[in-house]
């Protein structure tokens, strides 16, 4: 009987147990029963699109590659490229504040005088030396300051050259600046250093010599003269030494190589070379140049540099202001202008040095001295040129006869 009884009393144990197993049994049945379910629909849905599929044509690979399109490509390639240097060029004008051509001075409000054209290397290269080159060439063995002066000198060098006509041009601008009283007294300057001044001063003296006026040639830079090297000649006994007293007029002019130029040099450069050019000795030299010269130049330091310039402008009859095209500064060229007009000096003008002949315009000596060159007997040979700037100065000679 206890044997019994305790078989009795697992029976609850084994029937809680049987319950969870059959639990199990239905719900694994009836996912079973869903599943094949799926799975025979799943068939019979297949069975159903397999029978309206068919091959219709084999698949051909193409030719070319569909990516990259290399012509496409290409042709945004070259839009941007173009778009892009463009927009560069556009920017780089915008931002460009220097003076480049002569609508750039006439938008400024500068009265200009005349525009030189840039030395290009088939004049700059010097294909002969003057006899007093030669000279100067031989006696310095100086091969690159030889050339530097062949270089400079183009109104003498090269006389039948458009720079050379430009100057003259120049030339003659001054003489009609003043029908009363032409300028006789010109001081030259520019705004800063390196812009030509030495070059247009010593060039223009060169071309009123060589129309037979007495020129003379003051190098009023006390600070880097240069002049003296141009010609050869040496720089001691020169403007210093005569407004010192050491020396008289007619021992510090000196002729040069070119009939009817005469040169000054700066002699022994002073450590106060402002109040040496604005004494009353200095007023006075002015006067007496004046009086034995028809034409009298003087090359002076730059203006907004230093105030030697200055203190001469009141004292001549003009001031000339020398640009270079690309590099002078529109709001200094106003400065430099304002600043002559301060000290109640007289501004002839302006002259906008180194332009390119494409900027140039209505010139119609420059395309005949462009197209035809002479040579040293005088014979006149015509130049080769290509279409291209051919046409293009047709066009420029055809406008100005219109």
């Amino acid at each position: 009987m206890n044997r019994y009884n305790l078989e009795l009393e697992k029976l609850p144990d084994k029937t809680l147990q049987l319950a969870r197993l059959e639990r199990s049994r239905r719900l694994n049945e009836n996912i079973y029963l869903m599943m094949k379910e799926k799975y025979e629909e799943a068939r019979i849905t297949r069975a159903g699109l397999v029978g309206k599929i068919g091959i219709v044509d084999e698949a051909i690979p193409p030719d070319f590659p569909i990516s990259p399109k290399k012509r496409r490509n290409l042709i945004w390639g070259f839009v941007l490229g173009v778009g892009l240097g463009v927009g560069i060029t556009f920017f780089r004008e915008y931002m460009d504040n220097s003076v480049r051509t002569v609508e750039d001075v006439d938008r400024i409000r500068l009265p200009l005088l005349g525009s030189i054209p840039r030395i290009e290397s088939e004049e700059a290269n010097g294909k002969w030396l003057p006899e007093f080159v030669s000279h100067f060439h031989s006696k310095n063995g100086n091969n690159r300051e030889a050339d530097d002066i062949t270089n400079r000198l183009i109104t003498h060098l090269r006389p039948k050259s458009p720079i050379s006509e430009a100057y003259r041009g120049l030339r003659t601008q001054i003489q009609y600046s003043k029908t009363e009283e032409p300028a006789r007294t010109i001081l030259v300057s520019s705004p800063g250093p390196g812009e030509g001044k030495s070059t247009s001063v010593t060039n223009l003296a060169i071309a009123l010599a060589q129309m037979g006026s007495k020129t003379v040639l003051v190098d009023a830079d006390l600070r880097r003269p240069v002049l003296h090297g141009l010609f050869g000649l040496k720089r001691e006994t020169g403007l210093t030494n005569c407004l010192v007293g050491n020396a008289t007029l007619s021992d510090i002019i000196k002729p040069t190589q070119i009939d009817n130029l005469y040169l000054i040099t700066t002699g022994i450069l002073p450590p106060n070379p402002s109040e040496m050019l604005g004494s009353d000795r200095m007023q006075e030299l002015v006067q007496k140049l004046k009086q034995e010269f028809d034409h009298v130049l003087f090359d002076s330091p730059p203006i907004i540099a230093v105030t030697d310039a200055l203190v001469l402008a009141p004292w001549v009859d003009g001031t000339i202001l020398v640009l270079r095209s690309g590099k002078t500064d529109r709001d200094a060229a106003l400065r430099a202008f304002e600043l002559v007009q301060n000290v109640d000096g007289r501004m002839l003008g302006t002259l906008l040095n180194d332009i390119s002949s494409s900027s140039m315009y209505g010139s119609y000596y420059y395309y005949y001295y462009y197209h035809y060159s002479y040579d040293e007997t005088g014979e006149k040979k015509k130049r080769k040129v290509n279409k291209r700037s051919r046409s293009k100065h047709h066009r420029r000679k055809d406008a100005i006869e219109v």
